[in-house]
């Protein structure tokens, strides 16, 4: 019971630090919202300590701050050289994490359109081959040659 009462501790102080965060900067909570891509009412939970941000919530809070993750994240107690470091290092740590992540979405993504391009060329010649001529690419250009003269004639 001690421990959930620690955890609810701290999280109150991060959710006070974000809420005074925009304050000291004069926005309100529908602006920082927007920004983050989240409804006015998620935000306010986040804020009133109802609901923990996510990780991805609180680095979009830090950039928009321009402030570094730990300063958002910290409890108001002192950090001391080597755990700032340290934080720092297992925050790079996350962020690699997240960057791999999101370049193997990305390749996983690339790979169907390829896979889905080569489908659709498949189904195109598959067309092509049971269009009659006159639709065809070729049958174009052929009534497009038969039609050049008869059009020149209507022109004069």
């Amino acid at each position: 019971m001690k421990t959930k009462l620690i955890i609810l501790h701290k999280i109150m102080k991060i959710s006070d630090k974000i809420r005074k965060i925009r304050i000291d900067n004069g926005l309100n909570q529908q602006n920082i919202a927007d920004e983050l891509g989240i409804k006015q009412s998620t935000y306010n939970k986040i804020e009133t300590g109802k609901s923990s941000a996510k990780y991805d919530t609180l680095l979009k809070l830090a950039a928009f701050y321009k402030i570094h993750i730990i300063e958002l994240i910290s409890y108001g107690e002192e950090l001391d050289e080597m755990d700032f470091v340290a934080s720092k290092i297992k925050l790079s740590q996350n962020l690699a994490d997240i960057a791999i992540k999101e370049r193997d979405d990305w390749r996983e993504q690339a790979n169907y359109m390829r896979t889905e391009n080569i489908e659709l060329k498949k189904e195109i010649e598959k067309l092509k081959k049971t269009l009659p001529v006159s639709y065809s690419t070729e049958g174009a250009e052929h009534l497009a040659m038969v039609a050049e003269p008869e059009l020149k004639k209507r022109k004069h």
